[in-house]
């Protein structure tokens, strides 16, 4: 079975992905329309670094086939058990061919 076909049977999960729309003046936040994602929750508690750099403890993490430029850390993301974990940090891999998949951390 080529490598390929053996990671996407590995993405069994379906999550929900918002992005911010805009803040009220309550700093309050609103979203945008919610989009599903099929990938793979991986419950594992790590240290990574955020998008400043910063060493944050990760209870978890999405993957995703492919890039996905348009998730930031300040969007909402729905697990498949309802839950709204915290996206601590956003990764994409690159392969030969290009972009691979992106790497969601949340807490």
């Amino acid at each position: 079975m080529p490598i390929e076909s053996a990671f996407d049977e590995m993405m069994n999960d379906t999550v929900t992905i918002q992005a911010r729309s805009t803040t009220n003046q309550y700093g309050q936040r609103t979203w945008g329309t919610a989009a599903d994602y099929v990938g793979r929750v991986s419950y594992q508690t790590r240290l990574t670094k955020d998008m400043e750099g910063r060493q944050r403890v990760s209870s978890g993490r999405v993957y995703l086939h492919d890039a996905y430029p348009s998730i930031g850390t300040d969007a909402k993301l729905t697990l498949p058990d309802g839950t709204v974990p915290i996206i601590t940090a956003i990764e994409t891999f690159t392969d030969t061919a290009g972009d691979h998949h992106t790497t969601v951390h949340f807490a």
